[in-house]
């Protein structure tokens, strides 16, 4: 008897914890524990049956987004630097990062680009999202698009009702104008004839007139518009011959005797600037070149030419803008490029790929630099500089932009 009582408890006991708990709860031994809510993260299994665990809440930058027992929470997502936060790190929800709104995340050059706006008769069939551009087509007939939108569809023309005539017709960039059917008639035929005979073309019905009217009703606002332009034509052309007549009426004759004898024409030799490794020898024979020098002199002169400051007349290389020289990155030495290179050509968020998106360059462009990445930034650098406005200076501050101060450091001798 005492060995069946045994057994029938043992089996009891097996049963008991062979039961699951309820939704809501997990096992912790021969307990059933609520899990710790959202944004908390379990410190302690409770002590009784279906007792609450000891919960504490996640610490900053970490979160848990669903009902929990795990010891800690999980990390949030740090934003690379080409990305802002869309939706701030909190202790129920993760942080969610992306460009703002109007930008998407040029996955080629890896930061956030302007979305491409349509223009005005192209509508959108592709929005801009958070990872592509905007996709646009030309408006088919019988739709228009009246302004330059990254949203904005092709729409449909509107069709004037009853009572109601074309004033001008729809066009891929603008809607069909409607007029009142009997302003447009009425102001047409007490143009055409006397009063006493607009009797006969007032409509009998909506739909009996509309063609008629149509043909009969001038377009005045192209008219005027048409008128307005050959005026202003008209305008700039006569400005224009007064302005040369009155030019060539001041313009004094000039008189043979009165200029200086012995006048020579001034002239200008450049030669390449001389640098610290030039010899002596060669700098002294170029110690004049780059100067203005004249033979010519003049009776009773206030001025006596002299020679100026020594071989810094040369202009090789350099870029002069709002009264500043600029070193042009075309005229760099090699060893430069080369030292940019081995600082940018290693795989990195901040790398020359990036660089390439901020000169402008294509993602066509961008993969072709790919197929010899170990000289891609001097690949760059090359077709760059043959640009107008390609100055060291402009090229210090994109590297500034991309926090690369390493490479700051190469350019600072050359940044005049």
């Amino acid at each position: 008897m005492k060995k069946h009582l045994l057994i029938i408890f043992t089996f009891s006991v097996l049963l008991v914890y062979a039961l699951d708990c309820p939704d809501n709860m997990y096992k912790s031994g021969p307990l059933c524990c609520k899990f710790c809510p959202v944004g908390t993260y379990m410190v302690k299994n409770c002590n009784v049956s279906k007792g609450n665990s000891f919960c504490k809440p996640c610490p900053s930058e970490t979160f848990m987004d669903k009902v929990n027992n795990n010891t800690k929470c999980k990390q949030c997502l740090k934003c690379p630097p080409s990305q802002t936060a869309m939706r701030q790190c909190k202790p129920t929800h993760d942080r969610e990062c992306g460009c703002p709104s109007g930008m998407y995340h040029d996955q080629a050059v890896l930061i956030c680009m302007e979305c491409l706006k349509c223009d005005i008769g192209h509508g959108v069939v592709s929005p801009c999202t958070n990872i592509s551009n905007t996709e646009c087509q030309p408006c088919r007939e019988g739709t228009f698009s009246d302004r330059v939108s990254h949203e904005q569809e092709c729409l449909n023309c509107s069709q004037c009702g009853p009572g109601t005539v074309i004033e001008e017709k729809c066009t891929i960039a603008r809607d069909t104008v409607c007029q009142r059917a009997n302003e447009s008639r009425i102001s047409t035929v007490s143009q055409a004839v006397p009063p006493v005979s607009r009797a006969p073309f007032m409509p009998t019905n909506a739909g009996s007139s509309l063609t008629p009217v149509e043909k009969v009703t001038p377009n005045y606002k192209t008219y005027i518009i048409i008128g307005i332009i050959v005026a202003l034509l008209l305008l700039v052309l006569f400005a224009v011959v007064f302005y040369r007549y009155r030019r060539k009426q001041n313009r004094p004759e000039r008189n043979q005797a009165d200029d200086p004898p012995e006048m020579e024409e001034t002239k200008y030799d450049f030669v390449p600037p001389i640098s610290s490794e030039t010899p002596a020898h060669a700098r002294s024979s170029h110690g004049l070149r780059g100067r203005r020098t004249t033979n010519s002199s003049r009776p009773n002169s206030h001025h006596r030419d002299s020679d100026s400051q020594g071989s810094s007349g040369s202009l090789q290389g350099v870029s002069v803008s709002n009264g500043k020289s600029k070193t042009l990155v075309r005229d760099l030495p090699v060893n430069v490029s080369i030292e940019l290179g081995n600082l940018l050509n290693p795989k990195s968020s901040k790398n020359w790929v990036t660089l390439a998106g901020y000169l402008d360059f294509t993602t066509i462009e961008i993969k072709n630099f790919e197929l010899n990445p170990s000289e891609a930034t001097q690949s760059i650098l090359y077709q760059w500089g043959q640009k107008d406005g390609s100055t060291v200076d402009f090229l210090i501050n994109v590297l500034k932009k991309m926090k690369r101060d390493d490479c700051v450091q190469v350019l600072k001798p050359w940044d005049n």
